[in-house]
């Protein structure tokens, strides 16, 4: 059993789909490790609420600081703190901790999920030598894609990097759920590329759906309320249980991505991260066995296809209309029963953990 630390430079709980992916690891690694959660947080206790999570990892926190940088404080805490509990693997989405904590000798598993951190001279030097320092453990990315790039652009070697796509948790609702039959949803943000637009001129065409959309900040609703017809709700920002019970009504979800998306933070806002994508609702959606139509893109071939899913062109509007129609009208069942099948079969937080313990055992128990 590995004593792991999680150090996670961002705020739990927050509204940024990096924050469940880090909190639904933990959970998952917790299963078969000690594993504590560094990070800011302003409301420690409602953590675990906050993402449904089990109260089986330990939670270290400082409050939120306002001054540039001031995650070095978190990244110095965190290295005390690994000295004191003899922990013997850091995890982190932060280059620079990954960097500092494979010098001082600690393993490293260093998770990056697009490249935009390279425009950075000072990140590309931090970059190179943590790639050369043999306390690395795996770099972890979350496409095929992002892989290919790392290694033809950044010069990863091959044996030190491993897909694993996000994830989401299995379900077990112990309730009948009554499915909304005239509902499409989407779940996700508001950013640039997410596709909220396609949702609203669709629902301008198709004025018998009810079209469902769980997300963004409530200044970005205020102004997409005043362009949108009678027919989209808006249900702003939810915590992960309300979330769950809103997807369970759909009768159809959409995952609307452009060719070209832009995420949250200093370092993708201007940073296009639509070909890497792994977008966390297109597994939450799974994990529901729903009626899907995806935006047909390379990146989501990597997860799905038509055998599963419906596809439609991005841009072409009249398509997606097609596309719910389609779906609508199927009521054999077969592509819902085949993308529940897939992501228990392969895209679980269980499953995406045990891929590290994996990675932990061979590299380290033999």
């Amino acid at each position: 059993m590995n004593n792991i630390i999680y150090v996670f430079a961002g705020k739990l709980p927050s509204k940024a789909a990096s924050s469940v992916h880090v909190a639904k690891m933990c959970s998952a690694l917790a299963k078969d490790n000690n594993v504590t959660l560094i990070t800011f947080s302003d409301d420690k206790k409602s953590i675990f609420h906050h993402y449904k999570l089990e109260n089986i990892f330990k939670l270290k926190t400082l409050k939120p600081l306002s001054f540039r940088r001031s995650e070095t404080l978190l990244f110095i805490y965190a290295i005390f703190y690994a000295g004191l509990r003899r922990s013997n693997v850091i995890f982190t989405r932060d280059l620079l901790m990954a960097y500092v904590s494979s010098v001082i000798g600690l393993r490293t598993i260093f998770e990056f999920h697009n490249i935009g951190f390279v425009n950075s001279k000072l990140n590309r030097y931090f970059f190179r030598k943590l790639q050369k320092n043999k306390n690395l453990v795996i770099n972890v990315v979350i496409t095929n894609k992002l892989m290919e790039d790392s290694i033809n652009f950044l010069n990863v070697k091959s044996d030190r990097i491993i897909v694993l796509p996000d994830a989401a948790d299995k379900v077990d609702f112990k309730t009948k759920i009554d499915i909304e039959y005239d509902s499409v949803g989407y779940v996700g943000s508001f950013y640039r590329g997410k596709g909220v637009d396609t949702v609203i001129k669709l629902a301008r065409k198709m004025g018998n759906l009810k079209f469902h959309i769980v997300g963004g900040a409530e200044n970005d609703i205020n102004e997409m309320r005043k362009k949108s017809p009678s027919n989209v709700i808006f249900h702003g920002y939810l915590n992960q249980e309300e979330v769950d019970k809103l997807i369970s009504k759909f009768h159809i979800c959409l995952l609307p991505n452009k060719k070209t998306v832009y995420g949250a933070g200093n370092t993708n806002n201007n940073v296009d991260i639509g070909k890497y994508t792994s977008p966390l609702k297109l597994f939450q959606y799974m994990s529901f066995g729903k009626k899907i139509i995806c935006s047909d893109l390379p990146v989501i071939r990597e997860i799905v296809s038509e055998d599963n899913v419906w596809l439609a062109e991005p841009n072409d509007i009249d398509y997606w209309e097609k596309m719910i129609n389609e779906a609508i009208k199927d009521t054999t069942g077969v592509k819902e029963n085949k993308i529940k099948e897939l992501f228990n079969s392969k895209f679980t937080w269980k499953v995406r953990a045990e891929k590290i313990n994996e990675i932990l055992k061979y590299k380290y128990d033999r």
